[in-house]
């Protein structure tokens, strides 16, 4: 398969556990991949390419990511970033779906700065990609009904 090929997509969890298969996850290359949370950049420090999507849901998970791509001079165009769109609506809309998980109120936090300006700066972080070029979908996220 090819990555513009629509039959199949590797999909690369978050476990430790892809070191084990490090051969066989450098062959996917030339395939469609879907990275989660800390899978990237991992995927190019350990596997040695891009994937073909990157996505998460947990802010935490996925500053080594964001950060790694704003030190970057350019953009991975190979790349699509599928950022869910409660991350990029508001301040108040982020604030009612984060926060409440033990990583994300203490996860390297300076206990002098509060969760909001955490908060804030992820949320700039986040826009600052947008504004760099980076090729972005944005996932919208419904809630089920019964």
């Amino acid at each position: 398969m090819t990555k513009n090929s629509k039959q199949s997509l590797w999909v690369l969890g978050t476990g430790t556990s892809l070191y084990y298969h490090k051969e066989e996850i450098k062959r996917l290359k030339d395939h469609t991949t879907l990275a989660f949370h800390r899978t990237f950049p991992n995927c190019v420090e350990h596997f040695g390419f891009f994937p073909t999507y990157w996505t998460w849901w947990d802010p935490q998970s996925a500053l080594e990511g964001i950060n790694y791509l704003l030190k970057l001079n350019k953009v991975p165009q190979e790349m699509t970033v599928l950022i869910p769109n409660i991350h990029v609506q508001s301040f108040e809309k982020f604030t009612q779906h984060y926060g409440i998980s033990p990583g994300w109120r203490y996860h390297k936090r300076d206990p002098r700065r509060s969760k909001k300006t955490y908060d804030a700066e992820y949320i700039e972080k986040v826009k600052t990609l947008v504004e760099k070029g980076l090729k972005v979908e944005y996932l919208t996220m419904y809630k089920l009904r019964k």
